[in-house]
């Protein structure tokens, strides 16, 4: 059974994707806005990942959670934007997941004492698994749509 699965580790101004097909990494990159206005960049952001749904007829969709933030402010943009990709796939009908970054992290055994820590392990797991060396926004979207992909796996194994 072919299934095409999106990983997103979503940010209002840079957001990375990792795409999936039978279970290989088939792409992956960033989507970025330079809007002023968070509201417009929320929207641009939902359209840039409602339209690679499309165009790569995505059937699941593993989008991290929000997490906690230093700065209020950051909890509530994200967490609009998370709102905003919710009401989209449920508009298009998606299968999809929100995971937490300690769930997907953990699956793939990738750990750190801080944040940073946590991101450049990230790195390094998509290194070593994937051979591919990329920044941290796409190193942690590959992680979150690896876990989709293992999530997927169990649902469809027999």
């Amino acid at each position: 059974m072919l299934v095409k699965i999106l990983g997103i580790d979503q940010s209002t101004k840079k957001t990375g994707y990792s795409i999936w097909e039978d279970y290989d990494l088939i792409d992956y990159g960033t989507f970025t806005s330079n809007l002023h206005s968070v509201s417009r960049r929320i929207k641009q952001m939902r359209d840039k990942i409602e339209g690679i749904i499309k165009e790569h007829s995505i059937d699941y969709v593993i989008v991290e959670n929000v997490q906690q933030q230093q700065n209020p402010q950051t909890v509530i943009m994200l967490s609009k934007l998370l709102g905003a990709i919710e009401v989209m796939l449920l508009d298009e009908c998606k299968e999809y997941e929100i995971v937490n970054a300690n769930t997907w992290r953990s699956t793939l055994g990738i750990k750190g004492k801080n944040r940073n820590e946590q991101k450049n392990n990230s790195r390094g797991y998509v290194q070593e698994k994937f051979n591919v060396n990329v920044e941290e926004d796409v190193a942690e979207a590959i992680c979150i749509g690896e876990y989709g992909r293992k999530q997927q796996e169990k649902r469809h194994t027999w």
